[in-house]
């Protein structure tokens, strides 16, 4: 009986990657190795190894914010006081990520 499946496929549903997946590793690039960068919990596994993460909302000043457009202002507007001053802003898809710099 012939195989469906192409080789090596074991059949296993295979793991599916966000959609915001690719955006985000556009975004992480632009973040240099020892920042220190504020972002949601399904964001910071992968910035933890080179980066000295803080979960949003409850993240101290940091160079870096990396978030979900669709989250509420509040989410990250208590880390920058009431006047947010970014030095850049990049958006890709349904991420913005805003450095503040030192």
């Amino acid at each position: 009986m012939p195989c469906d499946r192409p080789a090596g496929d074991s059949g296993l549903q295979r793991r599916r990657h966000p959609a915001y997946a690719e955006a985000a590793k556009r975004l992480m690039a632009k973040i240099p190795d020892g920042a220190s960068v504020a972002t949601d919990k399904a964001l910071a596994p992968q910035l933890t190894s080179r980066t000295d993460v803080y979960l949003l909302p409850h993240a101290a000043k940091t160079e870096w914010t990396l978030a979900f457009t669709s989250q509420p202002e509040s989410q990250f507007g208590s880390q920058f006081g009431s006047r947010l001053v970014a030095s850049e802003v990049f958006i890709d898809g349904p991420l913005v990520l805003i450095h503040r710099g030192h």
